[in-house]
């Protein structure tokens, strides 16, 4: 690679490396409350609140695919066929079950 590209590679990388570190960070010590990222209210008023099987799909498969990709920040010329087409594939296909699964409780009669 030449000496722009390696730049451009080193400063994208460092960016999201410390984008990555505060919020963590931020995570860890409770300025990014996660109290309710995988729950959903209940069907009434006073109901206790339940796990969300669409947010839990989501978020596994949102970390299943960043770690598939993370791997290949390092090498840009190495790019594996499944990358092309499945794996944004398996994504918008969770984007959707869930902003389905949203849009159905949504729209349901109280």
């Amino acid at each position: 690679m030449d000496g722009p590209t390696n730049l451009a590679r080193i400063a994208t990388l460092t960016f999201l490396g410390a984008l990555v570190l505060i919020v963590v960070y931020q995570a860890l010590t409770g300025k990014i409350r996660l109290g309710g990222l995988l729950l959903k209210n209940g069907a009434g008023a006073g109901s206790p609140r339940r796990l969300s099987a669409a947010r839990a799909q989501l978020l596994v498969v949102t970390v299943l695919a960043a770690a598939a990709i993370l791997p290949l920040a390092g090498d840009p010329q190495q790019s594996p066929p499944w990358l092309s087409a499945g794996l944004p594939a398996v994504v918008a296909l969770s984007d959707t079950v869930f902003l389905w699964s949203q849009y159905i409780r949504a729209t349901r009669p109280s």
